[in-house]
Formats: C-alpha cells, sequence, structure tokens
C-alpha cells in the first residue's frame, strides 16, 4: 500500500508538471502568433520578435519538432490576438502586473475581476509605472575568461544599453529599454557574446515580505489562478 501511495504521489506531481509544462508552451505559441500577424513573417531571420520568441522556447525546452509545428501553423489562425497589461492589487501590499494577449479585452478582464473577488484582491491602475521598472534584461557568458565589467561597459554603451551588471556567477547583464530591447539583444548577438536568456520584465522597485504562513498561501493561491487564465502569458509582482 505504502508502494502505491508513493507511486500516486509521483504521478501527481509529474502530472502537474506536465500541465504547467504545457501552459507554457501555450502561452508561447499564443505569442509567436501575434508575432507573426503583427510583422507579417513566419522568418525568424525576417521577424526580429518572432525570432526573440523562437529563443525563449528553447530556453523553455519546447521540442524542436513543436517549434516547427508552432512556426508552420501559427500564421493559419484567423484570431486577432492583441496584448493589455492588467494591474492588480493583492493581499498585504502585493502587487501584480499581469501581461494578457486575448482577442477580447473585456472578457480577460472579466476573468480576472472574477479572480480578484475571490482573493480580497482589486484593481490598480497605475502601479506598472508607478512601482515598477520596465527594463529589457540580457544575460551573457564572458566572451573570455577574465573579462572586466569596465571592458564589457565599453559594449554596452556601443549596442545602446542603459547599463551593464556583474552578477555573483561571472555573468553579464545588459539592461535597456523595452522600445530597444530586440535590437540591442540583436546586437549584443553580433558582438560574439552568448545570450543565456532575456526577457522584458516589470521589476518592483521594492519588494514585500510576507511574514505570515497564511498570507502566503492566500498570495500564492492568487498567483495560481492568476496563472490559470487562458489569456495570461506573463505575471510580474513585488514579493521578497
Amino acid at each position: 500500500m505504502a508502494g502505491h501511495s508513493k507511486w500516486a504521489n509521483i504521478k501527481h506531481v509529474k502530472g502537474a508538471k506536465d500541465a504547467e509544462r504545457a501552459t507554457l508552451h501555450l502561452r508561447i505559441f499564443r505569442q509567436i502568433r501575434a508575432a507573426i500577424k503583427e510583422h507579417g513573417s513566419a522568418d525568424p531571420k525576417q521577424n526580429i520578435k518572432l525570432s526573440h520568441l523562437v529563443d525563449q522556447a528553447r530556453h523553455h525546452n519546447v521540442p524542436s519538432e513543436k517549434l516547427k509545428h508552432m512556426l508552420k501553423n501559427a500564421d493559419q489562425s484567423t484570431e486577432d490576438l492583441k496584448p493589455y497589461v492588467m494591474e492588480v492589487r493583492g493581499p498585504v501590499g502585493t502587487f501584480f502586473v499581469v501581461e494578457v494577449l486575448t482577442p477580447s479585452y473585456l472578457k480577460a478582464r472579466q476573468g480576472i475581476n472574477t479572480i480578484n473577488r475571490k482573493f480580497n484582491a482589486s484593481w490598480a491602475e497605475g502601479v506598472s509605472n508607478n512601482l515598477f521598472n520596465h527594463q529589457g534584461l540580457i544575460k551573457v557568458s564572458p566572451l573570455s575568461i577574465g573579462q572586466t565589467i569596465e571592458q564589457v561597459l565599453d559594449d554596452a554603451i556601443n549596442v545602446g544599453a542603459e547599463d551593464v551588471t556583474a552578477d555573483e556567477d561571472g555573468k553579464f547583464v545588459f539592461t535597456c529599454s523595452p522600445r530597444d530591447f530586440l535590437n540591442v539583444k540583436r546586437s549584443v548577438s553580433q558582438l560574439g557574446y552568448s545570450i543565456i536568456e532575456s526577457d522584458l520584465l516589470y521589476i518592483p522597485r521594492n519588494r514585500v515580505k510576507i511574514e505570515s504562513e497564511e498570507d502566503l498561501a492566500l498570495v500564492s493561491k492568487l498567483h495560481s489562478k492568476l496563472e490559470e487564465e487562458p489569456d495570461v502569458v506573463k505575471i510580474h509582482d513585488n514579493i521578497e
């Protein structure tokens, strides 16, 4: 019986991870469809936004055959997906910036509003500008052993980045405005840097530490429910 219970737990955990992976892949597929429709090309070499999303897909271990299938079928959809940012105030001083990609703003907002009512959350218009910094981040490996931050700073200036920092792993992180993100990423790659990961993020200016286990459980459930909304593609928060 103990063995049966252990196997059931393993299947439950694996099932949850499989579902999470499938949801992530679906979100990437939706973004790929929108990028192809926006820029009119299913060729990553001709569509810089699509090229970034292909990198994202590979970073998240989307199988190559599945990625090819995504690119082949993405331009066949007639659904007109548009991006929106929705801002939510959660319990105990938490805030969420929720990016959605949807054919219906009203439907997406209604879905999130239903979640808000269940978890003592509310709309918080303006927090994405007032409490977060919207930035492009590009993390790279050094070009050579012993490369210094001073040497990389010259490259950052040349590619149009706003700043570059070194992290604790010895990697470098270029930061730039969202408007320049795709061009800076391409320029960094052309200089020979190996890009580890890159993304557009809403980075909180201050983070909130949740002390109570009860509050933490409530906020975690809110986050999970927002993640489950089909039109949501990315969530940013100010939780420490």
